[in-house]
C-alpha cells in the first residue's frame, strides 16, 4: 500500500513537471515551404563532390528534425554550416531563407553571433606547398603562447548594431558577459579602451600633378611616429611631422628607371618597427597589352624600403632603395598581378597579389566569351620575406613563395599585426569564409572554412556608388566582398578580426534600416574555426563600405570606411572597435561615382596607441585625399617635432569647425519645390522663393525645420511657364547660418 502512495505521488510529480513546461515544448514547426525546400536538399547537392553530398545529406536530416519540432533558431545554424556552391545549393537555401525570415519566431534568435556548436562543419583542411620550398627563420622556435593552437577562448556575446558617434560597451574580455574591470583589459599603450577619441585630421586635395597614373586613389599610409608615409595609385606624400604638413611625391621619380608599361595602379606600404624601416611596394603595368587584359601579358612589382632618417634628409624622394623586383611568369603561363596586399610580422613580411591571364579579346573582359573560360582568374600568389634579409648587403633572392590558391575572384586579404603566425582570408560565399594559417615555424600553410550567417546579396547602391559593396569589375562575389582583416593583440592568439562589405537582403527594398549595404565585422577564433562575435557598422538608415582594419601592440583594434547615411554621399570615417567604439571623420563627398577605389588606407604607429588612416572623398570634380592620425584622448596625439631653434610663436592648435546645415533646392516644377538640408546639422524654419529668371519671384512658401539630410515638399499655385527658366531659392530670406551660402538657387527650363 505504501509503495503504490509513493508511485501514485510520484505519477502526480511529474504530471506537474510536465503541465510547468514552457509551450516551446510544442512548437509548432517551420513553414511549411521551408520544410518543403529542406527535403530538396540532397537532390540539390547531386553534382557536389561526394563528401559535399554527404554532408548535405546530413545537415539536411537534422535540418528536417529541427524543423518539423520548430526550434528555429537551431534550424537556421545548420543551414548556416551548409556549403555554399553558388550554381548549385545557392538558389535552394536562398528560397528556405525566404521562407524563414517570414516566421517571427526568427527574430528571437537573429543575433551576431553563429553558434556553430550544433551546427558543427566538417572543415576540410588542406596542406599547400607548390613551388620552392618555404623558407624558415634563421632560429625557428615553437609557438609562442599567444599563437598555442590548444588554447579556446570562450565565445563572446554578440555585439549590437551601432554608427557614427555612438558609445557601445562592448565587452572585449572572452566569456565576459557582464561589465569587466577594465583594467584587465588589453590596453592601447596604456589608455583604457573606454575613452573618448582625439584625432587629427587633414584634407589634402587632389595631387593633380600625377593625374594620369589612374582612378580611384586607393589610399595606403603608414607612420612611425613623425613620419608618415601615405600613397595611392597616383601619388606618394609625405610628412615629417606627423601628418600636421604634407608634400606629393611623384612615385615615378624615385628610382631611375620606369620599367614595363610605367608605374600603374596599387601600392602597399608599412612600417617595420624592428628594422626601423619603411617597405614599399610598387605595381607596374604590362608591356606586351598596355591595358594588361590581352593575351601573353607581364608585369612585375618593386620592392623598396628606406629608413625614416634617410626619407627626412632627403625630403621623402631620396633615400627609398630597391630591394628586388617580384616578376610575373612569361611563356605560355604568362598572368599579370594586380590588387597587392602586405602584412608585416615578427620575422617576415608577408605579401599577396591576384594572378590573372589576358584573354582571347582585351576589350571584352567577360571570362564566358574566352578560348580558356579562366582568363579572369589564374591564381593567387601568399609571399613571405624574411624581415633579416631587408637590410643594404641583404640577398634580394632570400625569400620562398606559394600559389596558394586557384580562383583570384576571390582576393586573399592578409590579417595585419600577425606576429608569429601570419592569417590571409577569402570571401568565398555569402555564408563562408576560407582561413589560411601559416606560422613561422612551418614550412606549410593549412586552410580550413569558416561558415559564418548569411549576408545580402541584392544591391550595393549607396548615395551615388553603383558598387558600394565592391569596385565595378562586376564580380561574383561583390556582394559580400571581404575588404580588411587583423590579429587582435593580448587574446592568447584567440581573435581575429574580418571585414566584409555586404549588399542588401531584400532587392530594392530600402523600407528595413537593417536591409543596406553595409559593412559586417566578425570576430574568429582560429583555434575552433568559428565566429564569435559579429555586428555591423552603419547605424539605422547608415551604410558602411571598405572597412580596412588593422590592431595595435596594445590590444587595439581600428579601422577606416565608407560612411553613407540617407542616401547621402558617402564620406570617409575612422574608428576604434574595442572596447567602446568611438569614431570620427573628416569632409563629407559632393558627388557619387561609379566606384570609390578597392579600399582604404589605415595603419597602427609604433607606440602602440595610435593609428594612422587615409581614404578618398569626392570633390566636385574629383577624388580627394584624406589623411587621419588618431587614438584615445588619455593618450593625446604627440605634439609636432621641434626643427629649429628660432623663437617660436604660439600656434593654436587646429580647430574643427562646428557642423552647419547646407539648403538647396533638389527639384522644381511649376507646382512644387523641395528643399534639402545636406548639410551635417539641422536647419531652423526658413523660407523658398519661386519665379521666372528676371521677374519678380512670384511665389514664397514656407520650410519648417530640416534635419541633415531630410527634405520638404511644398506645393503652390501653378506658375505660367511657357519660356525662359525657372528659378527656386532655398532659404531666401537668409535666416539660416549655413556651410555653403553660394548654392541656394537651382533653375530648370520652363516647358
Amino acid at each position: 500500500r505504501r509503495m503504490r502512495r509513493l508511485t501514485l505521488a510520484g505519477l502526480f510529480l511529474l504530471l506537474l513537471i510536465a503541465a510547468a513546461q514552457p509551450a516551446s515544448a510544442a512548437t509548432k514547426p517551420a513553414p511549411a515551404k521551408a520544410i518543403a525546400g529542406i527535403k530538396k536538399l540532397p537532390r540539390a547537392a547531386r553534382e557536389l563532390p561526394k563528401s559535399g553530398r554527404k554532408k548535405v545529406r546530413r545537415g539536411a536530416k537534422r535540418a528536417l528534425k529541427l524543423a518539423r519540432r520548430g526550434r528555429i533558431c537551431e534550424l537556421r545554424a545548420v543551414l548556416v554550416s551548409l556549403p555554399r556552391e553558388p550554381e548549385k545549393l545557392a538558389p535552394a537555401l536562398k528560397r528556405i531563407d525566404r521562407s524563414l525570415f517570414k516566421d517571427k519566431r526568427l527574430r528571437n534568435c537573429k543575433t551576431a553571433r553563429v553558434d556553430a556548436t550544433r551546427a558543427t562543419a566538417e572543415t576540410a583542411q588542406s596542406t599547400v606547398n607548390e613551388g620552392a620550398p618555404f623558407d624558415t627563420p634563421d632560429k625557428p622556435g615553437p609557438l609562442n603562447k599567444e599563437e598555442s593552437e590548444s588554447e579556446e577562448a570562450a565565445a563572446l556575446p554578440p555585439g549590437p548594431e551601432h554608427g557614427p558617434d555612438a558609445e557601445i560597451k562592448a565587452p572585449v574580455d572572452p566569456g565576459a558577459d557582464k561589465p569587466a574591470d577594465t583594467a584587465s583589459r588589453p590596453r592601447a599603450g596604456g589608455s583604457a579602451l573606454t575613452d573618448e577619441m582625439s584625432s587629427l585630421t587633414r584634407a589634402l586635395g587632389r595631387p593633380t600633378a600625377f593625374d594620369s597614373l589612374g582612378d580611384p586613389l586607393d589610399p595606403v599610409v603608414a607612420s612611425s611616429g613623425n613620419v608618415v608615409v601615405a600613397g595611392g595609385n597616383a601619388y606618394l606624400a609625405f610628412s615629417d611631422d606627423g601628418g600636421r604638413n604634407f608634400s606629393f611625391i611623384d612615385p615615378t621619380k624615385l628610382f631611375p628607371d620606369d620599367p614595363d608599361g610605367g608605374l600603374c595602379c596599387d601600392f602597399q606600404v608599412a612600417y617595420v618597427k624592428s628594422i626601423d624601416a619603411f617597405l614599399l611596394l610598387e605595381q607596374y603595368w604590362c608591356t606586351v597589352n598596355t591595358n594588361c587584359r590581352g593575351q601573353g601579358s607581364q608585369n612585375r612589382y618593386r620592392l623598396a624600403w628606406a629608413k625614416p632618417s634617410d626619407l627626412v634628409a632627403g625630403g621623402g624622394v631620396n633615400g627609398w632603395k630597391e630591394w628586388t623586383y617580384i616578376t610575373s611568369p612569361g611563356g605560355t603561363n604568362a598572368r599579370w598581378y594586380d590588387r597587392p596586399d602586405m602584412a608585416v610580422g615578427s620575422n617576415f613580411a608577408y605579401l599577396t597579389w591576384n594572378e590573372f591571364r589576358g584573354y582571347d579579346d582585351p576589350k571584352d573582359d567577360n571570362p564566358k566569351n574566352d578560348s580558356t573560360k579562366e582568363a579572369a582568374g589564374a591564381g593567387a600568389t601568399i609571399m613571405r620575406i624574411p624581415l633579416s634579409a631587408l637590410k643594404p648587403d641583404g640577398v634580394a633572392n632570400s625569400y620562398t613563395r606559394t600559389r596558394a590558391h586557384n580562383d583570384s575572384w576571390f582576393l586573399p586579404v592578409l590579417a595585419q599585426s600577425p606576429a608569429t603566425v601570419a592569417y590571409a582570408f577569402r570571401s568565398i560565399s555569402d555564408s563562408e569564409l576560407t582561413m589560411m594559417r601559416w606560422p613561422e615555424s612551418s614550412k606549410t600553410i593549412t586552410s580550413d572554412s569558416v561558415p559564418h550567417e548569411r549576408l545580402g546579396t541584392e544591391g550595393c547602391k549607396v548615395g551615388g556608388f553603383t558598387q558600394f559593396c565592391n569596385d565595378a569589375d562586376g564580380d561574383k562575389m561583390s556582394a559580400y566582398r571581404l575588404t580588411g582583416a587583423a590579429r587582435q593583440n593580448g587574446f592568447n592568439g584567440s581573435r581575429v578580426w574580418v571585414a566584409l562589405s555586404t549588399a542588401r537582403r531584400k532587392s530594392g527594398d530600402k523600407s528595413d534600416s537593417e536591409n543596406r549595404p553595409n559593412s559586417r565585422l566578425m570576430v574568429i577564433n582560429p583555434s575552433t574555426k568559428k565566429v564569435v562575435e559579429s555586428s555591423t557598422i552603419g547605424a539605422t538608415g547608415c551604410s558602411a563600405g571598405f572597412t580596412r582594419l588593422t590592431a595595435s601592440t596594445g590590444g587595439e583594434v581600428a579601422g577606416s570606411y565608407m560612411l553613407s547615411c540617407a542616401d547621402n554621399f558617402p564620406n570617409f570615417r575612422f574608428a576604434l572597435f574595442t572596447g567602446t567604439r568611438r569614431y570620427n571623420g573628416i569632409k563629407n563627398s559632393v558627388r557619387g561615382t561609379a566606384r570609390i577605389g578597392d579600399y582604404s588606407g589605415v595603419a597602427p604607429e609604433p607606440d602602440g596607441k595610435h593609428f594612422v588612416a587615409g581614404a578618398n572623398n569626392l570633390s566636385a570634380s574629383s577624388y580627394d585625399v584624406t589623411f587621419a592620425r588618431f587614438g584615445r584622448k588619455s593618450d593625446p596625439i604627440p605634439a609636432a617635432p621641434i626643427k629649429f631653434t628660432a623663437p617660436l610663436a604660439f600656434i593654436a592648435p587646429p580647430v574643427t569647425p562646428a557642423a552647419k546645415p547646407d539648403l538647396i533646392v533638389s527639384s522644381l516644377d511649376p507646382t512644387a519645390i523641395t528643399i534639402k538640408n545636406q548639410g551635417a546639422a539641422g536647419a531652423g524654419a526658413s523660407s523658398a522663393t519661386v519665379g521666372i529668371v528676371g521677374q519678380t519671384p512670384s511665389r514664397t512658401v514656407s520650410i519648417g525645420s530640416l534635419a541633415a539630410g531630410a527634405s520638404q515638399t511644398v506645393s503652390y499655385e501653378a506658375i505660367p511657364c511657357s519660356g525662359g527658366q525657372l528659378e527656386g531659392t532655398a532659404d531666401s530670406g537668409g535666416v539660416v547660418d549655413e556651410s555653403n551660402e553660394s548654392n541656394n538657387k537651382f533653375s530648370v527650363p520652363c516647358r
